[in-house]
């Protein structure tokens, strides 16, 4: 799925990587979105779309099916390559960075089904997210050299941290195919913290969890932001997640911002609404407790 969305977004896998240290914008901002559009072909999947985040807060888009929702997630952790706007990361332009440079930078993401490997284990699946973390070279990795062993020491009880975090200890030595969905939801939640995140973008975490699952997820997405100091930014489509948890809510509609604000205020939007229920029934505020 990626390489489709590179080949049709212009994005070349092959061009030399850009300097990280390019900075532009206001570097007190932490994400910030400028007039973001892309179209595939005649689909316009994203029409100008602005928006900023601040550092430590949970914010969620929102919006029916084919709104531009991933595609906006895709932008962000550089997927995709938008035709018009801009994306700056505590002042850095992500456009001009590649996908790996993205995480490096302090980026993680989940996505819509668990891109897991499926034949490895749950902590063999978190060690990979310690990759763009690591620091040996490859004679040092062919020899097993002290410094190496160091290294994988460090790696395994930063992963081991997080198992404990994510309650997966008995998920820790299991193969992932024969792990349930939620739980497998679960471990992408924590290779993505693997990588030690300051901004971190769920796509849809919730789906296909059970209300229980869904209820420790809450506490888990809060802990995260709480404990471990990461910004997060969720798609979702349980409407009554997104209200428990949000600050902010930023609400999309065939690929254009129809409104941003509290929970409280995008309940009582008429646009969002209208999105929601079509306009013959938006007569009131949407009950998406």
């Amino acid at each position: 799925m990626p390489d489709t969305l590179e080949r049709e977004s212009g994005f070349d896998p092959d061009a030399p990587p850009s300097p990280l240290n390019a900075l532009t914008g206001d570097p007190s901002t932490f994400l910030r979105v400028e007039d973001l559009s892309l179209q595939f072909g005649g689909v316009v999947a994203l029409k100008d779309v602005s928006f900023t985040i601040m550092r430590g807060t949970i914010s969620s888009i929102i919006g029916p099916n084919g709104a531009g929702k991933t595609t906006l997630i895709n932008c962000i952790s550089r997927i995709c390559r938008p035709d018009r706007g801009r994306i700056f990361f505590n002042g850095v332009d992500l456009l001009t960075l590649r996908p790996h440079q993205v995480a490096t930078l302090g980026i993680a993401r989940t996505f819509q089904n668990p891109e897991l490997f499926s034949r490895m284990t749950t902590l063999e699946n978190l060690l990979l997210g310690r990759h763009c973390r690591m620091k040996v070279d490859l004679l040092g990795a062919a020899v097993f050299s002290p410094w190496t062993v160091r290294e994988e020491l460090r790696h395994r009880e930063q992963v081991e941290r997080i198992i404990e975090f994510l309650e997966l200890q008995s998920a820790r030595d299991q193969v992932v195919a024969n792990l349930p969905y939620g739980t497998r939801k679960l471990v992408e939640l924590g290779r993505a913290l693997a990588m030690e995140p300051e901004l971190l973008l769920l796509d849809e975490p919730s789906s296909g969890m059970s209300a229980e699952e869904k209820g420790d997820l809450k506490v888990w997405i809060e802990d995260i932001r709480d404990e471990l100091g990461v910004t997060i930014l969720l798609v979702e489509h349980d409407m009554g997640l997104v209200m428990r948890i949000s600050e902010t809510v930023i609400a999309l509609n065939y690929g254009e911002k129809i409104a941003e604000g509290s929970p409280e205020m995008i309940l009582e939007h008429p646009e969002v609404q209208r999105a929601y229920l079509g306009a013959e029934d938006a007569a009131g505020p949407v009950n998406f407790a």
